[in-house]
């Protein structure tokens, strides 16, 4: 039989309190979880609901929240809030020997995929036929040369080159 889990000391601690704010503003856990999970009484979570830290910070959590527009964008605010909160075990992971570093490395790459912050794909930005732009400003006078498109060069040397012996065509 498990042990019940021992209650959390400084339960009026910000970080404490901003980490059930977000819980509930974003339903990971119900009022009755968040009470089992701390190992709380109802008395203590109806205090920290009293407390004006506390419901600035769920206003603003459920606010962010509620204002996600795309499934996307909530999976990936969940996948980041997992990953805030399990950096602490990736981190001890990393650096244990009795668990794979790939697994643990493998574990954090999917979170940050997850939440987005992949690093980019390299995308070739070079265009054919693109234009070009270029803008100077000397304060009060501008200058500024606009091209949609570049001029196409003509394939076929000139004639008066074909016959010159110190140009190959």
């Amino acid at each position: 039989m498990s042990e019940a889990p021992k209650p959390v000391p400084g339960i009026h601690e910000p970080a404490l309190m901003t980490r059930i704010a977000r819980e509930l503003a974003t339903e990971t856990f119900s009022p009755e979880q968040v009470l089992v999970r701390y190992n709380i009484e109802q008395a203590d979570l109806d205090a920290i609901a009293a407390n004006p830290f506390f419901q600035r910070v769920l206003a603003d959590y459920t606010k962010e929240w509620q204002s996600l527009a795309s499934t996307q964008k909530r999976v990936a605010a969940s996948a980041l809030m997992a990953l805030e909160e399990n950096l602490p075990v990736l981190a001890d992971r990393m650096g244990s020997r009795a668990s794979g570093l790939a697994d643990a490395v493998a574990a954090a790459k999917l979170f940050k995929e997850l939440g987005g912050i992949a690093a980019p794909a390299p995308q070739n930005h070079a265009q054919q036929g693109g234009g070009f732009a270029i803008r100077i400003d000397f304060g009060s006078h501008k200058v500024s040369l606009q091209s949609e498109q570049a001029k196409q060069i003509d394939a076929e040397p000139l004639p008066a080159l074909e016959n010159n012996p110190d140009v190959s065509v």
